[in-house]
């Protein structure tokens, strides 16, 4: 039997957050901003922004989803998930979200 493995870890800036309570339970939606810098072959810097979106409920594995706040550094660890809608136009679309494990939150 084959074994498969769906994992992403992040390390970057939080942008958006959205905290919601869902029957009880805490859930939040938020951005990373990771930056991948680079010199071009003529020789300019490239700086390469790549934006995950994330979801994660609270658990005991993740707690205080508050600290969870806009400009702070993250190190997110979770699965990728992929979502298919239809949107207004009938056009199929396609979104990637990460299914978070773990969140730190680094402290100033």
């Amino acid at each position: 039997m084959n074994t498969f493995l769906n994992k992403i870890e992040i390390k970057g800036y939080v942008g958006s957050v959205a905290l919601k309570d869902i029957q009880g339970t805490k859930m939040a939606r938020f951005s990373v901003a990771t930056e991948l810098a680079y010199t071009g072959r003529d020789g300019s810097p490239i700086v390469e922004i790549t934006w995950f979106n994330c979801t994660a409920w609270e658990s005991e594995r993740i707690k205080d989803l508050e600290k969870i706040q806009k400009g702070k550094l993250a190190h997110v660890i979770g699965r990728i998930r992929a979502n298919r809608y239809t949107d207004n136009n009938g056009v199929e679309r396609s979104t990637w979200e990460v299914i978070v494990f773990s969140v730190k939150i680094e402290e100033d």
